[in-house]
This record gives structure tokens, C-alpha cells and sequence, in this order.
């Protein structure tokens, strides 16, 4: 596994993690509370997340062939 920052971290900011980076299906959605103007509220698997939605965000090779392969 690799984690990559996309931008620089202050020592004791809290971290964040998008799942629908590298998680297609997911067994059970979530209900997010991070308060970012951009949260999705419900955190389920990228395949069912919009294609608009997943372009904003990094995602692992594997998320992004499936979405390619989502969109045919």
C-alpha cells in the first residue's frame, strides 16, 4: 500500500482519507462527518460515485480502469 500527500501536512493536522480511492464495492456505506464543503456525506464504493465526482480526486490504477471500463 502507498499512501501519497497531495499537498504538504502540518505536524498535528488531521488526516483524511478518500475510500472510494481504492474501493469499488464496499460492503456497508457510511455516514461521513468530516464538515468539508465538498464531503459526500455517504461513503460507499467509487462505483457509485459519478464519473464527474471521481475526477476531482486521485485514485488508485485499479479505480481508475474501472471507471474507464464503468463509462462504456
Amino acid at each position: 500500500m502507498v499512501v501519497v500527500a497531495l499537498r504538504d501536512i502540518a505536524q498535528g493536522e488531521a488526516l483524511t482519507f478518500f475510500y472510494p480511492s481504492t474501493e469499488w464495492e464496499m460492503a456497508q456505506a457510511f455516514d461521513c462527518w468530516c464538515g468539508s464543503l465538498n464531503c459526500l456525506k455517504t461513503i460507499s464504493g467509487a462505483g457509485q460515485i459519478s464519473a464527474d465526482v471521481l475526477k476531482r480526486y486521485r485514485l488508485s490504477p485499479h479505480i481508475t480502469a474501472l471507471a474507464r471500463l464503468s463509462q462504456c
